[in-house]
């Protein structure tokens, strides 16, 4: 076998970072982007490695009675959802699995069965956290190129520089948030003050960090900007904008300015204002109360 050739392969488990396994009829082990275990499909070879090959699925020959249709329109590029095109019944086992062959194979351990995992009841919207980035450098989804824009929402997996859009619910976190993406990306453009560009360090529009409270549901903003173009930015209009969006649902609005050269939220060269409500949201867990910060 070599690369840049397309074999047929049963896929018979997962592995991490979101790619599946199968092995060829010689006993090599190939893993493989997009796929799912129980699938026949047609693999594009595309890395020798020592011991095993890395692939992606180029055709569904037979689909996998445990695949489904993706909620979110960006999976496989993101990163950010790597198993939804897998039923999360099948996701608890195989993972399991995984922990077991990984005591087993890798740490050389002798012991009992594992307990089941014990699912989620939120299989969806279930983060209470999210960070989306800006970028000057837009990964167009059709084309699969890079473009000059203004990219709001996820990086693209394996890169630090590109920013893929988010049009809607991505399944991960708050639904209102990110339908609201859109609107926000509008908002931050009429402004022309520029998002981030991440190879040239220069820009003005970094991040945005938004916590939601799963006891009330409310929640909490941080609006991540560098310094160079302060004096045009309107936060009060801001401010209003997520006001008008979420009403009573928003606890507080924090704007950091962080002139970091690095690609980090934390401000280390800057300062952090609450501009509006709150600075916390407040969780309970075994009827007590917690505030919790935004970091």
């Amino acid at each position: 076998m070599k690369t840049k050739q397309t074999v047929k392969l049963s896929i018979t488990g997962i592995a991490a970072k979101g790619k599946a396994i199968a092995r060829t009829s010689d006993g090599i082990v190939v893993f493989i982007e997009g796929g799912v275990p129980g699938d026949l499909a047609l693999v594009y070879l595309y890395k020798k490695r020592r011991s095993y090959f890395e692939g992606r699925v180029e055709k569904i020959i037979t689909p996998s009675p445990d695949r489904l249709d993706p909620k979110c329109d960006h999976f496989g590029v993101c990163g950010g959802c790597q198993w939804q095109h897998l039923s999360y019944e099948a996701q608890l086992s195989h993972k399991q699995e995984e922990v077991h062959q990984n005591f087993k194979k890798i740490g050389n351990l002798d012991f009992p069965d594992l307990q089941p995992i014990l699912g989620s009841k939120d299989i969806f919207e279930y983060r209470n956290k999210m960070e989306y980035s800006f970028s000057a450098i837009v990964h167009n989804p059709k084309t699969k190129e890079k473009e000059d824009g203004f990219g709001f929402g996820f990086k693209k997996r394996g890169t630090w520089w590109a920013v893929e859009n988010l049009n809607g619910d991505s399944g991960l976190y708050d639904a209102q948030v990110e339908n609201f993406m859109p609107t926000l990306r509008g908002w931050f453009e009429e402004t022309n003050l520029p998002a981030w560009h991440p190879p040239k360090r220069e820009g003005f529009y970094r991040f945005l960090v938004a916590r939601r409270s799963e006891a009330n549901e409310k929640l909490l903003f941080n609006l991540v900007t560098s310094s160079d173009g302060l004096e045009s930015f309107d936060r009060q209009a801001f401010v209003e904008l997520l006001k008008s969006e979420f009403g009573e649902r928003l606890q507080g609005v924090i704007h950091t300015i962080n002139d970091d050269k690095g690609d980090r939220v934390e401000a280390r060269s800057g300062d952090s204002e609450l501009v509006y409500g709150e600075a916390f949201i407040t969780e309970t867990l075994h009827e007590l109360n917690f505030d919790i910060e935004m970091s």
